[in-house]
């Protein structure tokens, strides 16, 4: 999945929704894209919510600071 395709899915949700997931996206964004170290998380991803699951199931970001 592209940084794009990604951005365009959690436009598309509802407002409550979308702000959740807006603010997750705000941390691991970086110039328009995601932050090398997410690469690959969105790589493997081919909906949104994939790649926050992914993000979740990766125990070394459980004690990452945002």
């Amino acid at each position: 999945m592209e940084y794009g395709e990604l951005k365009e899915q959690i436009d598309g949700l509802g407002e409550r929704q979308r702000r959740g997931c807006a603010r997750v996206l705000s941390l691991v964004s970086l110039g328009g894209g995601v932050r090398p170290e997410f690469r690959g998380h969105l790589d493997g991803a081919s909906t949104y919510r994939e790649f926050f699951e992914a993000l979740y199931r990766d125990d070394d970001l459980r004690f990452t600071r945002a």
